[in-house]
């Protein structure tokens, strides 16, 4: 079996709204129903390690860097495209974004043509030193911290994590991550720019999640996997529990 994987990490948040601070932004503390943030001790990095210590226990191999061109439903087996070559599989796991596992696949079924109808919205994740992002008032710094303005005549919103609170840490540095800030943030203080692409759960992909396991029947030997299958999208483990 080939599985054609695109790595994220999985993390856990609870929000809770209670109350507005006007000032020249708006923001919304969450501080109402809290839970547990699970986190892996010497971070995420640890579980893609065993992941792969147990694919190769297994006898199986993984293969980094190794972008895939073309999958190929045969009938009887897969054709697997690379630059390495063209191999063949008795099985396939698409666990890759929705349009990306498309792109892939060179014949899918009208069955799996339904996943055409996810979208994907881009999103910048910025880690950083800023606290300009944050509340003014410290008191009002919660882990998890959603901030709004109005700019250009439209309203523009933005999560920041306060990761000192949410992962116990004691430095004397302030440490954030900011999703799709509106504000700028002060150049020396970032520390990476990262792009993603999250699914959009419009009503057509909620319709289509009540039946969307159809995608894996015995029709095909390609299998789908990813957070867009289950319908808990809220949560990032969601695509593990699509497996």
């Amino acid at each position: 079996t080939f599985v054609a994987r695109m790595m994220s990490s999985s993390r856990r948040i609870s929000v809770s709204r209670t109350r507005e601070r006007p000032s020249s932004s708006t923001w919304m503390p969450y501080r109402c129903r809290t839970a547990p943030w699970v986190t892996v001790d010497g971070g995420s990095i640890n579980y893609v390690r065993k992941a792969v210590e147990l694919i190769e226990l297994a006898g199986s191999k993984v293969r980094t860097c190794t972008p895939v061109l073309g999958v190929h439903d045969n009938g009887d087996a897969v054709a697997v495209r690379t630059r390495e070559g063209v191999e063949h599989f008795d099985y396939v796991v698409l666990a890759a974004h929705a349009d990306d596992s498309m792109a892939m696949l060179n014949n899918p079924t009208a069955r799996q043509r339904a996943l055409e109808v996810i979208n994907y919205h881009p999103t910048r994740a910025t880690p950083h030193t800023d606290p300009s992002v944050m509340p003014a008032d410290r008191a009002d710094w919660r882990s998890w911290n959603y901030g709004r303005i109005q700019t250009g005549g439209s309203q523009r919103s933005w999560v920041t994590y306060n990761l000192n609170a949410l992962h116990g840490l004691s430095c004397g540095t302030d440490y954030f991550v900011t999703l799709d800030s509106p504000c700028p943030i002060r150049e020396e203080s970032i520390i990476e720019d990262i792009s993603y692409r999250h699914p959009v759960f419009s009503m057509d992909v909620r319709r289509l999640q009540s039946g969307i396991h159809a995608i894996n029947d015995e029709e095909s030997r390609v299998k789908f996997a990813g957070s867009y299958i289950h319908s808990r999208s809220e949560e990032h483990t969601s695509e593990l529990q699509s497996r």
